[in-house]
């Protein structure tokens, strides 16, 4: 039985009720005057808030019900109340809009979402009514919650500056800025400042009150989530008592005499405190709770010895070391008459050594008469170090020696010693010894490094050589390594940031599945980063968003988990027993492969046992990876893959299991998967869709496989009998599929030239209405020559750092990848085809697996080897690390070290054993090899295209211009090549723009004389490539300098261009400066069009370009990349697009363009073109005007236009006259469209097989 409703004309229940409403809501029915037994009646109807009042209804009509059934008003007798309650309700309604339009700004912006005062000033009350009163200096400000709050919303906290935890006092006057939106317009934001950094004691214990209140309202505010329970404001004073005590800002130094000679400097402290709040940050985001993880990172002892006792220790000894004489006396020891430097072995190395926590011990022990082993080690890395050392000490070989991974001889089985660091093994009845300086030392922060200058190896083949029987591995750094192992996590958060992967974005971070913001500088690591049209983004490899191998090796998470760890320790155990088997380590079969002489796969003979001992420990996980039997024939193991996937934490393996059990789904009339964590959206499609009926649908097959019809019946008999199509008759299928049977025209393009191998195309668009109705909501990116020149860049860096100078690539083709995925059976039928020739009646074949011609198959395998990729990596590690690109089917990898081949048999060995197949007689390598069409050097770090496709643009080039005249569509097929080639030499680019022009003019049919500027620019194009068929890759700086401003002008006849060398500064006086007249002598192009402002677009070009040729003599930034920026035109803002570009088709802009490059690349310069409005440009534009105060007349640079050499600009300016007037007689004229003739299209794929190169 219900209870009967309160009696809201009690003012006490009325006070209570009241209570429960949101302040700002309170608010405004007070405004509203309605009465308090109404206000009191919507809080009974749990309509607390403005949102929930302002959805109750969508008209006055339905709100007015509403008062009526909920609020109990009558509507005569109570009109006035009602009317005070529409009132409110039209307010609410307003304020809403505003709120969310406000909030939806904010979201795009990636700002966080304002605020209410009313809500600020509610969480205070609350925070007052649970704990204690807070003035001013102590309640958080309203930016720095919002802050806070903007990241619990998002699921992910961030480390914050304590700069940044701003208190109402510090915040009297918020900062604003400005933006400009999508449309142009410039609206004025809420800014977040900073306030000073601490400078005493009591401002540190201030400051972190402020925080304690801040994450305290933050648990006010959002009660339900757990990770605030039971955090209270004694959790963040104990914390800062902590700090203030002996242990950290109270310690000191003392000599042996007990005198104090240092202590903690308060900038140390406020390091470690960050260091603190970060690693509870790191926690919470884990799940812990706000007081256990604040609890947790105060107690870790790594934390305080890195980033506290190892830096307080140095500071004391130099402080020391300062108050000492620096006459050669006062070194002398006291007493010593001829002190001998050399005996004395210092304090800052050894064991011993007095700076060290493992030295201090061992100091005061030996006063006392003791000895004792201080070894330390991170325990995180305990288990992994175990499980390693298990899996490759388990199985000594016939000799009583057993070889690693790098090539180092093991000894007999060693044991772990009892009680000690699980980083030292040792043999019974030996003693310990230091195995010697590392070789390979990972540079990841993760890898902790003891105090007394040693580490525990996380896996044996991290350690260098030591002899049969030697009883330890612990690896001694390098003195210059272990700083940079010690620093380097060190430093503020990075500045930069770009929308390219899930949250977190770090590598040693898990996915959240959402795309968001990515330090591009993770605490001092940098992604590999590739130069696209202007602007730096994160490398492509394949293996999707999340895929470790968009990162450095060294930066790369090391597997983490028992399973992870069992797993890895399992795939390099049995990939060590393979290698035994070679004699030489491998080297001999790496080469073999690189010689393209491999027949088969060399892990054959020990295929069975690997995978059979990869299935039982996945099995003892947990893990089902066996086939079973009901699952559909595939070569790949997708049991095993999910299996693996899912024991390494992958983010996007589970739909392996339908795939193995099913197969998949074309996508037809249903809705395909989104993937955020690994693939970005897909927007853009280029085909519309259609939402009609299915129908059946028999097309006819093209010319193309009846002309190969023999080919493609062998093949598909073939196929037929591996199970990949099965053949029906026409009346099976009809009832089988009924009207999703769509048999599609069947076309056919060989593989390479007089090959009996075809190339089925199975028309799925055009024929048939199948690909109009798949939908792929994810976007593939694949890698381009651009992402190959990232991996070039990064193995350079790596090669140039001395962590080892040799290095190899190798290449691969995954066999018949789309072919490897299962289609359901549902699905069969919109893959049907006929054969071609006489035996178009045998009947209707099926595809029964992905097949060239649905647009979903490329989607599916990239799915599937994006988790192979990305498995792989994971397997590899940092020790066995490699960068590796994947281009659908198409795998490039390069191995930089000392063992250089092993990672690269190591990943193919992965890849066997996830069962997927290669095709081993392709697979080549060695420091230069050919991938997706480009030739990459891994010697010289050079790209660029192989001799073979010079000579073919060599010859094409001389034949036609000895003939004099070309087919229309023998140019555009060449034009496609040289686009190509462009791809990896970008200054012939611009070459290749008027080209264009005439060729869109030209019908394919139509044999026509070529204009004497195609002649000309084609003779360029040949000298170009000949000339630099490779060049060098080279970073593109990403905080480039202004190097200067330009402008021109153009009134009536008089047209000025001029500039000035800014340097990054607003300073004129001292700058260098042009300011040049151009009349019809000097630059008669710039009037071709009549008025010379038609052509304000080339004359801003022409600015550039003798800036760049001007101020390069002799200027700062030479042989770095240089932003310029230009003023504004409503008609030459697109110059910024060009120069990304590299191309126009636009006279005469076209041919200033390929000067521009011709100079830049001689100048080994990159230009980003920017934009400024007139009014910040202002000293430009009073060069063109002939205004020259500010500027100095010494730095001046006289010259007269006509003057400047150039060095291709001159006979093209000339010949592209007359080919644009040509071409704009060509779209303008009826003779000359009547003579162009019928348009004759190339058949696709044919130029590749019919003229190869």
């Amino acid at each position: 039985m219900n209870a009967p409703p309160p009696d809201f004309t009690d003012a006490e229940v009325q006070k209570e009720f009241i209570g429960l409403l949101e302040p700002d809501f309170h608010g405004l029915l007070q405004r509203k005057e309605v009465s308090a037994v109404t206000q009191a009646r919507l809080a009974y109807a749990n309509c607390k808030s403005l949102s929930r009042f302002n959805s109750v209804a969508d008209s006055r009509v339905q709100l007015r019900t509403f008062a009526q059934q909920t609020v109990q008003l009558d509507p005569a007798a109570d009109v006035m109340e009602v009317a005070a309650l529409v009132d409110a309700w039209e307010a609410a309604k307003v304020r809403m809009e505003v709120r969310h339009k406000a909030e939806a700004e904010a979201s795009s912006s990636s700002l966080p979402i304002s605020l209410p005062k009313v809500e600020v000033q509610d969480l205070v009350k609350k925070f007052e009514a649970a704990f204690y009163k807070l003035d001013d200096k102590l309640t958080p400000a309203a930016s720095t919650l919002e802050l806070l709050f903007d990241q619990v919303e998002n699921g992910e906290l961030k480390t914050m500056y304590l700069q940044q935890f701003l208190s109402r006092e510090d915040a009297e006057v918020e900062p604003v800025g400005c933006m400009l939106d999508k449309s142009g317009v410039l609206k004025i934001k809420k800014g977040y400042g900073e306030t000073k950094e601490p400078t005493s004691p009591e401002e540190l214990r201030h400051r972190l009150r402020v925080v304690a209140h801040a994450f305290l309202m933050c648990g006010l505010k959002y009660p339900q989530r757990t990770i605030f329970a039971d955090l209270v404001p004694q959790d963040f004073l104990n914390y800062v008592d902590y700090l203030l005590s002996d242990q950290v800002m109270g310690l000191k130094a003392e000599d042996e005499d007990g005198n104090q000679i240092s202590s903690p400097s308060l900038k140390l402290v406020l390091s470690y405190e960050h260091q603190v709040r970060k690693e509870m940050v790191k926690k919470i985001n884990d799940g812990t709770k706000v007081h256990d993880a604040l609890l947790a990172a105060r107690k870790d002892v790594n934390i305080k010895e890195r980033y506290f006792l190892t830096p307080a220790a140095m500071n004391a000894l130099t402080a020391h070391k300062k108050d000492r004489s620096r006459s050669p006396r006062a070194d002398r020891r006291s007493g010593d008459k001829g002190w001998n430097p050399s005996r004395n072995k210092g304090k800052g190395k050894g064991k011993s050594r007095e700076t060290s926590f493992a030295g201090m011990v061992q100091k005061i022990a030996q006063k006392h008469g003791l000895r004792v082993q201080v070894t330390e080690m991170d325990e995180s890395l305990a288990q992994a170090v175990v499980l390693a050392l298990k899996s490759m000490l388990s199985s000594p070989s016939e000799g009583g020696r057993q070889e690693s991974i790098d090539g180092s001889k093991r000894g007999p089985e060693a044991k772990m010693a009892s009680g000690r660091d699980p980083g030292v093994v040792e043999n019974p009845g030996k003693k310990a010894k230091t195995a010697g300086k590392d070789s390979g030392v990972s540079e990841a922060s993760e890898d902790r490094v003891s105090l007394d200058g040693s580490r525990a190896i996380k896996a044996p083949e991290d350690a260098v050589s030591h002899k049969a029987g030697s009883s330890g591995v612990l690896v001694t750094l390098e003195e210059s390594v272990s700083r940079e192992v010690s620093s380097s996590g060190a430093g503020r958060a990075p500045e930069v940031s770009e929308k390219v992967l899930p949250k977190d974005g770090g590598p040693g971070k898990e996915s959240t599945g959402e795309l968001g913001t990515v330090d591009m500088d993770w605490m001092g690591r940098r992604p590999l980063l590739a130069y696209y049209k202007g602007k730096h983004r994160m490398v492509h490899d394949g293996g999707g968003l999340c895929s470790p191998g968009r990162w450095p090796v060294k930066c790369r998470k090391a597997p983490a988990g028992e399973t992870a760890l069992a797993i890895s320790s399992v795939f390099r155990r049995e990939f060590l027993k393979w290698l035994l088997t070679t004699g030489d380590g491998g080297k001999g079969v790496f080469w073999k492969l690189a010689g393209g002489r491999a027949v088969e796969s060399p892990f054959k003979s020990h295929l069975g046992g690997a995978r059979a001992a990869i299935d039982r420990e996945l099995m003892k996980h947990g893990e089902d990876p066996a086939r079973r039997g009901g699952d559909r024939t595939s070569e790949i193991n997708f049991r095993r893959l999910r299996s693996i996937g899912r024991a390494l934490g992958d983010e996007d393996c589970e739909f392996l299991e339908e795939i193995a059990a099913d197969g998949v789904s074309l996508g037809v009339d249903e809705e395909m998967p989104r993937v955020p964590g690994v693939f970005e959206e897909k927007l853009k499609w280029a085909r519309e869709f259609t939402e009609e009926d299915l129908r059946q649908v028999w097309a006819e097959n093209y010319s193309s496989a009846e002309e190969c019809k023999e080919d493609i019946w062998r093949q598909v008999d073939e196929e037929v009998a591996s199970g990949t199509i099965m053949r029906l008759s026409e009346e099976e299928a009809k009832e089988k599929f009924g009207e999703r049977l769509a048999v599609a025209a069947l076309g056919a393009v060989p593989k390479e030239l007089n090959s009996d191998r075809v190339r089925l195309i199975h028309d799925g668009s055009y024929s048939v209405d199948v690909n109009r109705r798949i939908k792929v909501r994810d976007r593939m990116r694949f890698p381009l020559i651009d992402d190959a020149s990232a991996v070039l860049l990064e193995a350079e860096e790596v090669a140039g750092k001395g962590m080892g100078g040799p290095r190899a690539t190798l290449v691969y083709d995954v066999k018949g990848a789309h072919k490897l995925i299962p289609v359901k059976e549902k699905d069969w039928g919109l893959q049907a085809f006929r054969l071609p020739g006489e035996r178009r009646k045998d009947g209707v074949y099926v595809h029964t697996r992905g097949t060239f011609g649905i647009a979903s198959a490329a989607y599916h395998w990239q799915r599937v080897a994006a988790v192979a990729v990305r498995s792989a990596h994971r397997l590899c590690g940092r020790d066995l690390g490699l960068l590796h690109l994947l281009f659908a089917d198409d795998g490039w990898m390069v191995s930089v070290g000392k063992y250089y081949w092993k990672p690269m048999l190591f990943w193919l060995f992965v890849l066997e054993m996830m069962e997927i197949p290669l095709s081993w007689a392709k697979v080549n390598g060695g420091t230069k090899v050919q991938w997706i069409g480009y030739d990459l050097d891994a010697d010289r770090f050079e790209k660029g295209i192989s001799p073979r496709k010079v000579k073919w643009v060599a010859d094409w080039i001389t034949t036609h211009l000895e003939s004099g005249g070309v087919m229309g569509r023998n140019l555009r097929s060449a034009l496609g090549r040289l686009v190509f080639v462009a791809g990896a030499l970008h200054h012939v680019r611009p070459f290749l723009g008027p080209i264009f022009a005439w060729s869109a003019v030209l019908r394919g049919g139509v044999y026509a004389k070529m204009p004497e500027a195609v002649s000309l620019l084609l003779t360029y194009v040949k000298k170009q490539i000949e000339g630099d068929p490779m060049v060098k890759v080279r970073a593109v700086e990403r905080q480039a300098i202004e190097a200067f401003r330009i402008d021109a002008k153009a009134e009536g006849e008089k047209v000025v261009i001029g500039g000035w060398e800014s340097l990054g500064s607003s300073d004129t006086s001292e700058a260098r400066w042009f300011s040049i007249e151009l009349d019809r002598r000097s630059a008669p192009w710039a009037f071709v069009k009549g008025e010379p402002f038609r052509a304000i677009a080339a004359l801003e070009l022409t600015a550039v370009l003798v800036a760049v040729k001007l101020f390069c003599v002799g200027g700062l930034w030479k042989g770095r990349r240089a932003i310029l920026k230009l003023t504004a035109f409503t008609d030459n803002v697109s110059n910024t697009y060009v120069l990304k570009k590299f191309l126009t088709s636009k006279f005469p802009l076209s041919v200033i363009l390929l000067e521009l490059a011709t100079q830049l690349k001689s100048a080994g310069l990159e230009l980003d073109l920017g934009w400024v409005p007139r009014d910040q440009n202002t000293p430009a534009d009073s060069l063109t005007n002939g205004i020259f105060d500010g500027f100095s007349g010494s730095k001046r640079i006289q010259v007269d236009f006509k003057d400047l050499k150039w060095l291709v600009l001159d006979e093209p300016m000339a010949k592209a006259g007359e080919l644009d007037s040509e071409v704009k007689l060509a779209k303008t004229s009826k003779e000359v469209k009547d003579f162009s003739g019928k348009d004759t299209k190339v058949k696709r794929g044919e130029t590749k097989w019919k003229d190869p190169w």
